[in-house]
């Protein structure tokens, strides 16, 4: 047994000796580990609703076999195998990408990667928000227009362009075509989508998207006679009248809102023997009057709709006939606000309800310069968009987070006009004559 013990010591030692003289043979080594990259993500630049730009730089860029950039809206499952992702291929040279296919309104997380034989290298993540989508509606030149953050686009055979809503990426315009009779029309995406046939003259004034049904609300002349308006909205195209165009029933249609499945339209009805004209909302067809046509003439111009209270802008001149000065105000369940004191010609086109506060847009006459200024209420409290030195006008009125978007003009050659938060939001304008009269943000 002792000789047995004393041979195994011995092999131990050998090959503790064996092993030590291995690894002090120079001509034996290990392979190195690849030197992994350093890869930054550059900060992002040139936010737009829909998209931004980025890149990677590197300090080390060994052994890349991809790179690129990879984005989400969740920052922990930010990594190459889930993420969205642009790749840049194999080369080491620094890159910078543009994203184009964002969310408006959304915050998102970037950054840069580095793939090289043992793995993926990330730069920072990089949180920035995009900002919304303006979308204006309005005409420029000859032609009805609209435009998406600024850009212009034009829209073929129409002379005016009266309302705009969009749905994720789909724009919708509600305005007139002049090419075949004045008819009522809305584009979806460019693409008209005629409502009237042109043999009596139509305006489509107003439009709202509620699901996969579109709301278009304007008037048709009946039996083409300019003093026989039927005010009427279509569903998907299929017409609903709200008045009969009678001498004694006629009307327009200025605004729809649309919830659930009530319809909201605004705008007036008229007495063509007396002349009267009555502010007036209809629900699901029914007509609900906002003035006393005894004593007044009213037009009720926009419409809005939250929760069980219906806000209604327009205008009042407490006279009939073609005296007295017309005062902006708006009526919440049929309860008038005024908003002017009456002394100057003053009108509310559109109305908004954000939280508990109601905006109005519209316009107020100055009795130092004669012209008109562009503005808008909140709670009653007027905000100046123009000085009255040429002719303004606030036509709509968008309120998303804390921002307060407004469409208009000012007349030197009848500019459009875009404002956010009282300061001008550029508009692409090569024309003499443009406008803009209805805004959707999202």
């Amino acid at each position: 047994m002792k000789i047995m013990n004393i041979l195994i010591v011995a092999a131990s030692i050998f090959t503790l000796v064996l092993v030590d003289s291995c690894k002090k043979n120079p001509d034996i080594q290990a392979t190195p580990l690849p030197i992994p990259p350093i890869v930054t993500t550059k900060p992002v630049t040139t936010i737009n609703s829909t998209s931004v730009v980025s890149g990677g730089e590197f300090a080390t860029a060994a052994n890349i076999t991809d790179k690129g950039i990879i984005w989400g809206t969740d920052s922990s499952t930010l990594t190459i195998s889930v993420s969205n992702k642009i790749s840049n291929g194999a080369t080491s040279s620094n890159f910078t990408d543009t994203i184009q296919i964002l969310q408006p309104n959304t915050t998102y997380y970037l950054k840069a990667y580095a793939v090289y034989s043992l793995g993926v290298i990330y730069g920072a993540a990089i949180k920035f928000t995009t900002p919304p989508t303006v979308y204006l509606a309005g005409y420029h030149g000859s032609s009805a227009a609209y435009w998406k953050d600024g850009k212009l686009f034009t829209l073929a055979g129409g002379t005016y362009a009266h309302s705009i809503y969009a749905v994720g990426s789909d724009v919708y315009v509600a305005g007139e075509n002049n090419s075949a009779g004045l008819r009522a029309v809305y584009w979806k995406n460019g693409i008209p989508v005629p409502l009237t046939n042109g043999t009596n003259a139509a305006l489509a004034n107003s439009i709202f998207v509620s699901g996969n049904d579109v709301y278009v609300g304007g008037y048709e002349l009946y039996n083409n006679n300019a003093n026989l308006p039927v005010a009427k909205y279509w569903k998907n195209g299929v017409a609903v009248s709200l008045t009969n165009g009678t001498l004694s029933n006629t009307g327009i249609v200025n605004s729809i809102y649309v919830v659930g499945s009530d319809v909201y339209a605004a705008g007036f009805t008229a007495n063509g023997y007396m002349g009267y004209q009555i502010a007036t909302y209809w629900k699901n067809g029914l007509a609900i009057p906002l003035n006393d046509s005894n004593y007044s003439i009213a037009t009720a111009q926009s419409v809005f709709v939250k929760g069980n209270d219906v806000y209604v802008a327009g205008n009042e001149k407490n006279q009939l006939g073609i005296g007295g000065i017309p005062v902006a105000k708006y009526w919440k369940n049929g309860a008038s606000v005024v908003l002017t004191d009456g002394s100057q010609h003053a009108g509310a086109y559109s109305i908004f309800v954000a939280g508990n506060d109601v905006y109005t847009a519209g316009y107020e006459y100055s009795g130092l310069t004669g012209y008109s200024a562009a503005k808008y209420w909140k709670n009653g409290i007027s905000v100046s968009l123009t000085d009255g030195s040429k002719y303004g006008g606030a036509y709509s009125i968008y309120v998303l987070g804390s921002d307060v978007y407004v469409a208009g003009g000012e007349d030197n050659n009848f500019d459009a006009r875009c404002w956010k938060n009282g300061a001008i939001f550029p508009l692409e304008i090569s024309a003499q004559y443009s406008r803009s009269v209805s805004i959707f943000v999202q």
